[in-house]
C-alpha cells in the first residue's frame, strides 16, 4: 500500500471522527435542554405581597400571599422561601410557563414570642409581633386589672412563699384565670370565679415560688359572664439579682463568740423577685475562714445580712473575698476587697 493511501485513510478516520464527536455533543444538548419557542430564559417577579396579620399568638399560622409572574421567554421553576428573623418558615416551588403568574400562599408560625423581621426571599415585609397571650386591655364590663408581688421581708424561712396578687373592677361577674408559660405552653395555675357582688373586694393569690424563685412568664386572662375575653394580659418577673456596694468592718465586743463582723452590708438590687440569702463563705488572703450569717434572711431595699467572722486573724492589711448563697445553694453575689484588721 502506498503511502499517499496510508495518509488519505487517517484523514477519513479523522474526519468520521470529528463528525461523530460534533453529532455526540448536539445530541445531547438537544435531549438535555428543553428549548422554548423563543429561544429565551425565565425570568420570576414577585408583587402583590400581603401579610395577612402584624400580630398573633403562638400556635396561629400567619397567611403571607405573594403573586409570582414568569415575565421570560420559556417555562421554568422557582423557589419561593418565606422568613422570620433569616430562619426559614416555609417554601414552596412553583413552576410557571412563559408570560404566567400564580399565587404562592406561604405561612408564618414561630415558635417562641418575638418581635420578628419577616421577608420573602429578598423582600423584606416588616415585622410581624408574636405573643404567648396576645394582648387585650380591660373592657367592658371590667375596669381594671392589677398584678402585685409579696413577700415576708422580715422572714427567715428559706421556704417562705412569694405570692402573687390579682384584683380586678368589674360591674359583672367575671372568671380569672393565671397561667404560667413553660416552654410556649400555657400552663394553669390557678382559676376562680368572682360573682358581681365580690369583684370589687376579692383577690386571687397565688404562690408562684419560695425563697429565691427562678424568672419566669405568667399570663393572666378574665373572662365575663358568657365566656367573652375581657383582658389578656403577660408580665415577666425577672430572678433577682444583687450586687454589693459597700461594707463595714468591725471587731467584736467582748464575750462574743465572733471575731469580726462585716456590718452594714448594702447593695444594689435588679429584677423583680425576691433574693434570700442562706449561706455566706469568706476567704482572707486566698484561705477560707469559719463564718456565718447573723441571720438568714432576704436582701430588702439593698440591705443584707450581716456576715460574723469567727476566725481569729491577725491586726494588718488583708485581702478579703465574700460569697452569699441563696437557699438553693446558688450563688447570689460576691465581693472582695482589702480590709484592715485590728
Amino acid at each position: 500500500m502506498s503511502f499517499k493511501n496510508i495518509l488519505g485513510k487517517k484523514y477519513l478516520i479523522l474526519v468520521i471522527v470529528v463528525i461523530v464527536s460534533v453529532a455526540s455533543v448536539a445530541l445531547y444538548f438537544r435531549f438535555s435542554f428543553t428549548p422554548d419557542d423563543t429561544g429565551g430564559q425565565p425570568e420570576f417577579v414577585m408583587d402583590n405581597v400581603v401579610v395577612e396579620a402584624r400580630k398573633a399568638e403562638i400556635g396561629e399560622n400567619v397567611p403571607v400571599r405573594v403573586t409570582l409572574s414568569n415575565t421570560g421567554g420559556a417555562g421554568g421553576t422557582h423557589s419561593v422561601s418565606l422568613y422570620a428573623d433569616n430562619q426559614k418558615e416555609d417554601s414552596k416551588r412553583v413552576s410557571l410557563a412563559a408570560g404566567e403568574s400564580s399565587e404562592v400562599l406561604l405561612f408564618l408560625s414561630p415558635s417562641e414570642p418575638d418581635n420578628y423581621q419577616v421577608r420573602v426571599d429578598d423582600l423584606g415585609l416588616g415585622s410581624v409581633r408574636f405573643y404567648m397571650v396576645e394582648p387585650l386591655e380591660p373592657r367592658d364590663p371590667l375596669t381594671w386589672v392589677n398584678w402585685s408581688l409579696d413577700f415576708s421581708m422580715d422572714s427567715n424561712d428559706e421556704n417562705a412563699p412569694v405570692d402573687l396578687h390579682i384584683s380586678a373592677s368589674a360591674s359583672s361577674g367575671i372568671k380569672v384565670e393565671l397561667y404560667r408559660i413553660q416552654n410556649g405552653d400555657l400552663n394553669l395555675i390557678k382559676e376562680e370565679w368572682w360573682t358581681e357582688t365580690e369583684v370589687n373586694g376579692r383577690e386571687l393569690t397565688a404562690v408562684i415560688g419560695r425563697g429565691s424563685p427562678e424568672s419566669q412568664t405568667l399570663a393572666l386572662i378574665v373572662k365575663g359572664p358568657s365566656g367573652e375575653d375581657l383582658y389578656r394580659g403577660c408580665k415577666e418577673y425577672r430572678e433577682g439579682k444583687v450586687e454589693v456596694k459597700s461594707v463595714s468592718l468591725y471587731r467584736a465586743a467582748e464575750g462574743e463568740e465572733y471575731r469580726y463582723a462585716l456590718g452594714n452590708v448594702k447593695g444594689e438590687i435588679q429584677g423583680d423577685l425576691p433574693v434570700f440569702v442562706a449561706r455566706v463563705k469568706v476567704g482572707i488572703d486566698g484561705e477560707l475562714v469559719d463564718a456565718g450569717l447573723s441571720k438568714k434572711g432576704y436582701v430588702v431595699r439593698g440591705y443584707f445580712p450581716s456576715v460574723l467572722i469567727y476566725s481569729e486573724v491577725k491586726k494588718g492589711s488583708h485581702q478579703i473575698e465574700v460569697s452569699f448563697f441563696d437557699e438553693k445553694g446558688r450563688e447570689a453575689c460576691s465581693f472582695g476587697g482589702t480590709k484592715i484588721f485590728g
